[in-house]
């Protein structure tokens, strides 16, 4: 079996690897690390999520780091504060024996100030969110022009929230003599274009299978009506012993909504979403960590970079809008060789999603039906039962008991527990009621065209992308113009992060100096009104509302909003 020491380390760092409890690497760590310290070639390395891949570049990127030169010469892009500070905090780890080496994480939602004070004081390693760092570059308060080495965590991550005009100015005003690693779990077009426009012959390596899950996940589905998708989730919550999972929602208010009702009924729940400041986060992680809240609710943003292990399960209460994004939420599970179960709560209406899933990802769903109320039943009974025996002791019993017991006397200790049964299940009539899921069929799912295919797979002049059709987009209004964002990358980065969207499902953009009009797909054409509408925009209330379907407006020009240009 293959050791840290085996890869080209030096002694401190293995001191502290050591220290830390590693004892083998990881697959993308012994393959990554020895090329990453012996070569100054570029490089590639594609992993699934929760394989290592902080220690694979993290640990080559602080021993490469020369601390006794007075500049940044490493750089580490992250999509969110979350990982940026799990990152940073990884890298003190590894450099616990190199305490020259000064490290620095800047992300937003925090000071900025603050951070400018601190990059004044010199770092060697910097970690940086795209937008923080691309804003501390305007004001010329980093500089990276002698960056040596720079790293793309979670590339695909950061593409998908929009984060592309921000990463293409940055690797166009890095120096073009520095090495450059990327490290993703899946390989994008977009993933692609970065590598061949910003990188030089790099090196790939591959572990597992290009846009895989990780094998130790079982993958599950269920199928369930809308009004019984929250009591069936408790009931999957319910039929587990010893629970600590994420459940992921599509926006903001669905997750803050969905915590709430977990609280009410006495589940130990937080959420995390874009609404909270660091402060707020940080405390519902720290719950998180130390197992005082065992379910965190989640958007697919804000999540990203959570780092916890041992968790048991992760619940898709919604199915992501963006199918890759999947990958990541079921990796939160499934980690360091233990196993996981990633469920999907799925609505008769995205029974399709399920196969598509399944060919993109190359993995296979269980069809999981809700815990029968027998199971659940009995399982409560017991816990109910253990905690009367449990109960302690009151010296006033003595003298009340008398009346009582004669009272029962004529009752059998069978029938006596059939009663203490019966009133528990009177009093918690939720474990009586049966709940179905009937497993998706072959053929359910499948439209065939006239020549039998299915199709999915028709091709050329058959085939038509859906991104092209009007009929499959709603055309909204919204009080930002380019008075506020000049660009439309800069738009279009600011939907997807605020509605945990993916550029895919954001069409044709219309801008004037006030307001915009902009084509969204209709299945998540209600989550960018719940995200933005109400909100805020530095200080400036946000309206957004669904303008007149794009195909009526053909002929309409300067009639109402929504003009084409």
């Amino acid at each position: 079996m293959q050791e840290f020491s085996s890869l080209g380390l030096s002694q401190p760092t293995l001191d502290a690897i050591e220290e830390l409890g590693f004892e083998t690497p990881t697959s993308i760590q012994a393959g990554a690390i020895p090329k990453l310290l012996n070569s100054e070639s570029d490089f590639i390395g594609l992993a699934q999520t929760g394989t290592g891949k902080t220690a694979a570049f993290g640990l080559p990127l602080m021993e490469l780091v020369d601390a006794e030169l007075p500049y940044a010469q490493g750089l580490v892009l992250a999509p969110t504060r979350e990982l940026c500070l799990q990152i940073s905090n990884q890298l003190e780890s590894f450099g616990k024996y190199r305490k020259k080496t000064r490290l620095l994480a800047v992300y937003g939602g925090t000071d900025i100030g603050r951070q400018i004070r601190q990059l004044k004081k010199g770092v060697h390693i910097l970690v940086a969110t795209p937008g923080r760092l691309r804003d501390l570059l305007e004001r010329k308060a980093a500089d990276i022009s002698r960056i040596r080495y720079l790293v793309l965590d979670e590339a695909d991550e950061m593409l998908n929230m929009g984060f592309r005009a921000e990463i293409d100015e940055i690797l166009e005003n890095a120096p073009s003599e520095r090495t450059t690693w990327l490290f993703s779990a899946t390989m994008s077009r977009d993933v692609r274009r970065i590598s061949k426009n910003y990188m030089y012959e790099p090196e790939e390596l591959v572990i597992g299978t290009v846009n895989a899950s990780n094998k130790d996940i079982e993958h599950q589905y269920t199928i369930v009506r809308a009004t019984e998708k929250y009591d069936i989730l408790k009931n999957f919550i319910d039929g587990e012993e010893d629970i600590y999972g994420i459940i992921f929602c599509r926006t903001r208010r669905d997750t803050e909504k969905l915590a709430k009702m977990l609280e009410k009924d006495g589940y130990p729940a937080g959420a995390i979403h874009g609404d909270l400041n660091q402060s707020q986060r940080d405390r519902v992680m720290d719950l998180f960590r130390r197992k005082r809240v065992t379910l965190l609710v989640a958007t697919d943003v804000a999540a990203r970079g959570i780092d916890v292990n041992d968790i048991t399960h992760v619940y898709h209460f919604n199915i992501p809008e963006d199918l890759n994004f999947y990958t990541h939420r079921s990796g939160r599970t499934g980690r360091a060789g233990k196993r996981g179960v990633s469920l999907i709560l799925a609505h008769h209406r995205e029974k399709g999603m399920i196969p598509q899933l399944e060919r993109r990802l190359d993995i296979r769903f269980k069809h999981q039906p809700p815990p029968s109320a027998e199971v659940l039943l009995q399982r409560k009974l017991v816990k109910h039962i253990q905690g009367i025996l449990d109960a302690p002791e009151f010296n006033i019993l003595d003298k009340v008991l008398p009346p009582i017991q004669e009272a029962l006397k004529e009752m059998s200790k069978e029938d006596l527990i059939y009663q203490i049964a019966a009133s528990f299940a009177e009093k918690n009539p939720r474990y009586t009621v049966e709940h179905k899921s009937q497993p998706i069929e072959a053929g359910n799912y499948q439209r065939k065209s006239r020549d039998g295919r299915d199709s999915r797979d028709r091709g050329g002049r058959g085939g038509r992308d859906r991104r092209r059709s009007n009929n499959d987009y709603a055309r909204l209004f919204i009080n930002l113009g380019t008075m506020d964002l000049p660009q439309k990358g800069d738009f279009l980065g600011y939907i997807c992060r605020s509605c945990n969207i993916s550029g895919d499902f954001v069409g044709r953009i219309d801008m004037s100096e006030k307001y915009s009009f902009f084509d969204i797909h209709k299945t998540c054409a209600d989550q960018v009104i719940d995200a933005l509408d109400g909100g805020d925009y530095k200080g400036r209330p946000l309206r957004v509302n669904q303008d007149r379907p794009t195909n009526d407006r053909k002929g309409r020009r300067g009639q109402g909003g929504g003009r084409r240009r």
